[in-house]
């Protein structure tokens, strides 16, 4: 029971150690940050150099042709969905037409028995098309929906990218990524151990 008691207490001492740690290196980074931001804003040309400026002009166009490339995906779906309901519609009312005549031939109002089969035979042809042409067309706009996912997961991951890489050279170009780097390193260390379903380090717990 007594080591229970003990076990619990030295995961608490610990906890609240990494605790106190995370939040001190959390400053320390928004303080390499502040730090960045004032040399870039005091020295735009020593942050912004030639290389990374030359990044920027192609990360802008390669987003701009992305972009363009999906906005014309999404038209093409737009089309498609349109086409779609379009040809719903038509075949909706044709097939109206097609019963009306079928219910004035079986009703007695039309004797014809051979327009009865003619009738019978375009209902029966016009409805297998329906369901072909609409399959076709959920298939076509499925493909459409996934192939516009895909673009906007692509671009959003090349964004991401680009944050990282923009500010990994601001922080070089600023003469901070050294401390900037060791702070945050340790800070990733840190929560990582916060948040480990292991065993805590009691060497944590010792620290002050």
């Amino acid at each position: 029971m007594g080591d229970e008691s003990l076990r619990k207490e030295l995961e608490e001492r610990t906890r609240e150690n990494l605790t106190a740690r995370i939040e001190t290196l959390e400053k320390q980074c928004a303080h390499c940050r502040g730090l960045m931001a004032k040399q870039v804003a005091q020295r735009p040309d020593a942050a912004y150099t030639p290389s990374l400026m030359h990044e920027m002009k192609d990360k802008a166009a390669t987003t701009e042709e992305a972009n363009r490339e999906l906005k014309l995906q999404v038209e093409q779906l737009k089309k498609k969905l349109d086409e779609s309901q379009n040809q719903e519609a038509y075949l909706s009312e044709r097939l109206d037409g097609l019963e009306y005549q079928y219910n004035q031939v079986t009703s007695g109002k039309d004797s014809n028995k051979e327009k009865l089969s003619s009738v019978n035979e375009e209902l029966r042809l016009l409805k297998i098309s329906h369901d072909e042409q609409k399959e076709d067309y959920e298939i076509e706009i499925s493909k459409l929906k996934c192939d516009i996912k895909e673009r906007y997961d692509e671009q959003k991951e090349r964004e991401e990218k680009w944050k990282s890489r923009e500010s990994d050279l601001l922080l070089k170009n600023a003469g901070l990524e050294g401390d900037y780097r060791s702070v945050y390193n340790e800070l990733l260390e840190y929560k990582n151990k916060t948040s480990s379903s292991g065993s805590i380090d009691k060497e944590a717990a010792t620290q002050s």
